[in-house]
């Protein structure tokens, strides 16, 4: 549907296959296509670090030079909303024994809303920071996060 010639319609299903190669982007549905948590991270460093090579983008798409300040500046802000979350947790599970928290509480303190909940959490679990306990927005916190955030 984005083309409007069958050699478009060809390069955007060449992307595609590409991207899915690498774990990019995946397809759980029919006409749908979502972004992998590597995909994210890939994406996060061509933005924030242009003209730095990845093994996952052709040159052209890796060696952007310029990034606008439009672009960057909401990376920047959720790679900020998840490190603010995941200290919050740290410091709230000081003592716990499990160090279990609240992701609900967490987030009506910090002022986040559904959206930007979901996408920290869920991204903060995919790297293995957090880990789901119980119903309820209940999670801990791994000793991996610990380590990175005990890290000068």
């Amino acid at each position: 549907m984005l083309a409007k010639n069958d050699k478009e319609t060809e390069f955007i299903r060449e992307c595609y296959r590409y991207l899915r190669s690498e774990g990019l982007v995946d397809s759980k549905a029919l006409g749908t296509v979502s972004i992998t948590h590597d995909g994210i991270k890939e994406v996060e460093k061509a933005i924030i670090e242009p003209g730095q090579s990845t093994s996952h983008f052709p040159a052209r798409i890796s060696d952007m030079t310029l990034v606008s300040e439009q672009i960057r500046n909401p990376v920047n802000e959720i790679q900020n909303k998840r490190h603010v979350f995941l200290n919050k947790a740290y410091q709230l599970s000081e003592g716990s024994d499990m160090r279990i928290v609240s992701a609900f509480e967490i987030t009506e303190e910090l002022g986040y809303d559904q959206r930007t909940l979901e996408r920290v959490y869920f991204y903060l679990e995919d790297e293995g920071l957090i880990k789901t306990f119980a119903l309820g927005g209940k999670f801990t916190i791994t000793h991996r996060a610990i380590k990175q955030l005990d890290e000068p």
